[in-house]
């Protein structure tokens, strides 16, 4: 039946018409996951907010959805990472990487750090397709973070943060760019770096200030 239904799909319904679909659909589920990241306590790194469209369902059903944030994310975990991956395919990388960018709280809360890469990587590799800087800037932090405590995985986090760090800066978003330096200067320190760690961390300093917050 599934076979026989994407057949009359693929016949019936036109290639735009299915990505349209495809956006509303992601469009929705961006929209919960954005109000249920709301409700968890907020992570070390902050959420960074795209242009992506949130299609918007009735208040009523969201808050009969999302009364437990934390169970919510527990139940459509391995969805999100499904829908994420479906919309990195059809190349909707801002859709892409704010649902990965919107799950990575509950991610580090829930220690479920095993879907850091099934949701960030298919993001980032829509959004090097796609040419879209400020996706791989968040996409890399996040992985730079998640790959901070994985055994043996600190040169690739570095490599990661100072990407990531490079993107914002190239950016100007420099919020973006006082949070990777600080998740360098992190994992400089861990290396045994204090030096380099330092530098970095005076650096963050820095730019947050320039940007009007004093840390």
């Amino acid at each position: 039946v599934r076979l026989y239904a994407r057949e009359l799909l693929d016949h019936e319904v036109s290639a735009g018409e299915r990505q349209e679909a495809l956006t509303r659909a992601a469009g929705a589920w961006l929209g919960l996951a954005d109000r249920a990241n709301a409700r968890l306590p907020l992570g070390g790194l902050g959420t960074v907010r795209g242009p992506a469209t949130r299609w918007p369902l009735p208040e009523a059903f969201v808050d009969e959805l999302l009364v437990d944030a934390r169970s919510w994310f527990d139940a459509e975990c391995t969805a999100l990472t499904e829908v994420i991956a479906h919309v990195a395919a059809a190349d909707l990388d801002d859709l892409a990487w704010e649902l990965a960018e919107s799950c990575v709280n509950y991610l580090q809360f829930r220690s479920r750090f095993e879907a850091v890469v099934p949701t960030h990587q298919p993001a980032l590799e829509a959004c090097v397709r796609a040419g879209n800087t400020m996706g791989q800037a968040v996409m890399l932090r996040n992985l730079a973070d998640y790959s901070g405590y994985v055994p043996g995985g600190r040169p690739a986090a570095l490599r990661n943060a100072r990407r990531s760090r490079e993107l914002f800066r190239d950016l100007g978003y420099a919020y973006g760019e006082a949070g990777a330096a600080v998740l360098e200067g992190d994992l400089l320190q861990q290396d045994g770096n204090p030096a380099a760690a330092r530098e970095l961390l005076g650096e963050a300093i820095s730019v947050a200030g320039r940007a009007g917050n004093p840390w």
